[in-house]
């Protein structure tokens, strides 16, 4: 019985505070400017990206340097005149652009361009 007792007393002893912490976890965020580009039949055509962090727009520069180097923007376009979801740019732009080049499309309609994403080039 006394063994018991021991463990229940060992069970509550208070625990030491070591030290704390704060750590703030935050990002970048990559929008389509204007919300909603008239994208073009039969022609080429790009749209800007704008980055913020903390509700600050972000240079090319400090984007690179926030990804640790240079960098690539990337999505997915979709509409009615794809046949499906396609990934642009359909070729490389240059390092740090902000402009993300559409595919030609000969069907007016809603395009959506989702899933942006940051590629760092090596």
């Amino acid at each position: 019985m006394a063994l018991l007792l021991a463990t229940v007393s060992y069970a509550q002893t208070p625990q030491s505070k070591i030290g704390s912490l704060d750590l703030g976890i935050g990002g970048i965020q990559a929008t389509v400017t204007p919300a909603q580009p008239v994208i073009p039949k039969n022609i080429s055509s790009g749209v800007q990206i704008v980055v913020t962090q903390n509700g600050q727009t972000l240079t090319p520069a400090a984007i690179a340097q926030y990804l640790g180097g240079p960098f690539q923007v990337v999505g997915e376009f979709s509409g009615p005149g794809l046949t499906q979801t396609v990934e642009v740019p359909p070729t490389p732009p240059a390092a740090n652009s902000l402009i993300v080049i559409l595919p030609v499309v000969n069907t007016a309609g809603d395009y959506a361009l989702s899933n942006l994403r940051f590629l760092e080039i090596a």
